[in-house]
Formats: C-alpha cells, sequence, structure tokens
C-alpha cells in the first residue's frame, strides 16, 4: 500500500514536470515575439473629454507626448541585438529596447540616458499594443495599437 501511494505521488509529479517543461518550450518569449518591424495604426485615450470619441486629435496628442520622442514615429523596428529604430518621413532615431518584469514593461533608452517605460499590454505574431500613462490634461492612459509589416523575403519575391 505503501508503494503504491509512493508511486501515485511520483508519476503525479513527472506528470506535472513534463507538462511544464513542454509549456515553456513551445512558447515564444516576449522578447522574441515583438523583434521586427512594427506600424503605429492607432492612438486611443482612456479618459476624454468627449464620452463617444475616444480616438486622440492632434493638439492633444502633442500635449501629452511634449517631451517624448515616439509620438514622432510612424515605423518601430525591434532587432534582436537590443535595439529600435524609430522612423517617420524625415527621422530616424536609434535607441535600446529591453522588456523588464515579467516580460510586460518595455524600456526604451535614449543615448542621453533618458528612459522612457510602457506596459505591453498585448502582443502577438500581428498586433502589438503599448499602454502608457500621462499626467497631462485629461489624466489616463494612452493605448498605442501597432500592426506587425509583413516580412517578405527576395526569394518569395521571384
Amino acid at each position: 500500500m505503501k508503494n503504491k501511494i509512493v508511486l501515485i505521488y511520483l508519476l503525479s509529479f513527472v506528470v506535472i514536470v513534463t507538462t511544464i517543461t513542454l509549456v515553456l518550450s513551445k512558447s515564444t518569449p516576449p522578447n522574441m515575439e515583438i523583434v521586427g518591424v512594427w506600424e503605429e495604426t492607432s492612438w486611443k485615450y482612456e479618459k476624454l473629454p468627449l464620452k463617444n470619441n475616444k480616438y486622440i486629435d492632434e493638439t492633444i496628442k502633442n500635449d501629452i507626448t511634449e517631451g517624448l520622442i515616439i509620438h514622432e514615429a510612424e515605423t518601430w523596428e525591434f532587432l534582436p541585438n537590443g535595439e529600435v529604430l524609430l522612423s517617420s518621413e524625415d527621422r530616424k532615431k536609434k535607441l535600446e529596447w529591453t522588456l523588464k518584469g515579467r516580460g510586460h514593461i518595455l524600456k526604451l533608452k535614449y543615448p542621453d540616458f533618458k528612459n522612457e517605460h510602457y506596459n505591453l499590454y498585448k502582443i502577438n505574431d500581428k498586433e502589438m499594443e503599448l499602454h502608457f500613462q500621462s499626467d497631462i490634461q485629461a489624466r489616463g492612459i494612452v493605448k498605442l495599437t501597432f500592426k506587425k509589416k509583413e516580412e517578405i523575403n527576395y526569394a518569395e519575391k521571384i
């Protein structure tokens, strides 16, 4: 009887460890999911004075993002070496990026040692949503939504 109980506990332990190992080995870490080219598609504000409109106009967007470089970038390219290239029609900026905490805090480091932190709210192979809090004007959370650009290999073009 004692051997039977020990065997049941041992088998249960092996099954649990095997399941956890399989789940962890099949999941993609967030720092690999973020690598690629992302296009900024929208800014939404959680608390706006107009209840029917959650989109931010340019004036409010400029007030909220004063002192931030991010709002000027339309395309963010996260490289595996920890660099991110922010580019718009007339500007390009190279920063360093890291994921902090449990992989849910995106930290952008500028060359002048200024840092910005964003909550990586959602990420998958097609979409990414970043949040940051603003103390200016409407006082709420700004949601930045990005769509991942399709990678086209040279062989696929032909």
